[in-house]
């Protein structure tokens, strides 16, 4: 059985602000983020995404981070992108119960550790490849081959 695919997005404004989203079930605060549906690309999964959970609207939306969670059976990657416009931010919806843009020191209090290395690798200025186990990291390299990145852009 194969893996399955899902996005994560992290999205800043001006500031370098980042949008966070407290969710339903389970109630904990996360990036963005959910499964690729069939058919779909990675990139227009992100933009759904972001969308439907917290009413982002982003522009140079980037492949940063691809993330191998072999113990629960999942591809992710992360984008990070520029919001549109933050005003537009819905403060819930029907995935998040709130909906926050927080600083990198508000983050660092609020998500799980393996959604603040996100985070992190977000401001970076290349793609990232992640092995991990459930939230333990077991690899975090750099990526320098163009051709990977391709696979995950629009």
């Amino acid at each position: 059985m194969g893996l399955r695919r899902c996005v994560t997005c992290t999205f800043t404004d001006v500031r370098g602000r980042v949008v966070v989203g407290r969710r339903r079930h389970p109630k904990r605060w996360e990036l963005p983020g959910g499964f690729v549906e069939v058919g779909e690309t990675w990139h227009n999964a992100a933009l759904r995404e972001a969308a439907e959970e917290v009413g982002a609207k982003a522009h140079s939306l980037q492949p940063m981070l691809v993330s191998v969670d072999a113990d629960n059976g999942l591809l992710c990657v992360t984008y990070r992108g520029r919001l549109t416009n933050p005003s537009h931010l819905a403060r819930e919806t029907k995935e998040m119960s709130e909906v926050r843009l927080v600083t990198t020191d508000e983050a660092e209090r609020l998500v799980a550790p393996i959604y603040l290395q996100r985070v992190k690798i977000a401001v970076a200025t290349t793609l990232w490849i992640q092995i991990h186990s459930g939230a333990k990291t077991l690899s975090l390299q750099p990526c320098t081959d163009r051709t990977a990145h391709s696979l995950f852009e629009s």
